[in-house]
Parts: C-alpha cells; structure tokens; sequence
C-alpha cells in the first residue's frame, strides 16, 4: 500500500515540477544579435572544400565489402589450428 502512494506522490510531485522547469529556461538570444565565437577567431571564413566527392565513402564501401566477402566464403569445417 505504501508503494502505491509513493508512487502517485511522485507522479503528481513530476506533474507540478515540470511546468515550472519548462518555464526557468532562459529565452533564445535574440536572432538579430551577432554573437562572437571565439573558436573561429582567427581562422579563414572560407575553410570548406569547394568541390567534394564520394571517392572516400566509396573506398570505405569496397574495404568493407571485401571484409564481409571474406569472412562469408571461410571454410565452415576449419579447425581451431588454423
């Protein structure tokens, strides 16, 4: 009997709390403001690739695929001395 009181004690005490927490967030800083990120500070603005490929992604796809290859076409009946 107490855990069940215990238990609605909680789940009203949750229901009153939350709406209270939502309502502590501070606000968004407004949109118009530019804020200063000292992480970029002294970097180039234009740090990005001009044309990029999949070359990358497609050599990635092919190792794995052999790995997979490999490890489907293993002798099932090999024993544990090889």
């Amino acid at each position: 009997m107490n855990c069940r009181r215990f238990i609605a004690a909680s789940v009203l005490t949750a229901g009153l709390i939350s709406p209270s927490v939502a309502q502590a967030q501070a606000p968004p800083p407004p949109s118009d403001e530019v804020l200063h990120d000292a992480r970029t500070e002294g970097y180039n603005p234009k740090g990005q690739v001009e044309k990029a490929t999949v070359a990358l992604m497609w050599m990635l796809f092919l190792f794995l695929s052999v790995i997979c290859l490999a490890v489907m076409f293993k002798d099932a009946r090999r024993t544990h001395l090889d």
